[in-house]
């Protein structure tokens, strides 16, 4: 059986580990995409609540020190 590839607003704030007021919040926002057809309920894709949760990515120390080093190699100020 294929997953659910829609979401009902109980469902989005369960995956969100949020409350309903919340994600509510943040519909009205607009910081996460959302339909409403009829003009009724909210609904969520899954793909769209996943890059919501995917956003604001932090890197490692590794990544931040490899990307200070490719900076500097290409003629970047080392401080």
């Amino acid at each position: 059986m294929e997953a659910k590839q829609v979401l009902n607003a109980r469902e989005t704030a369960y995956m969100l580990d949020v409350s309903e007021d919340h994600l509510y919040r943040l519909t009205s926002q607009r910081k996460i995409k959302f339909y409403k057809p009829e003009g009724k309920k909210n609904y969520f894709l899954k793909e769209d609540v996943v890059a919501f949760m995917l956003r604001n990515e932090q890197r490692t120390a590794d990544e931040i020190a490899r990307t200070a080093t490719a900076y500097k190699g290409k003629g970047g100020r080392s401080w």
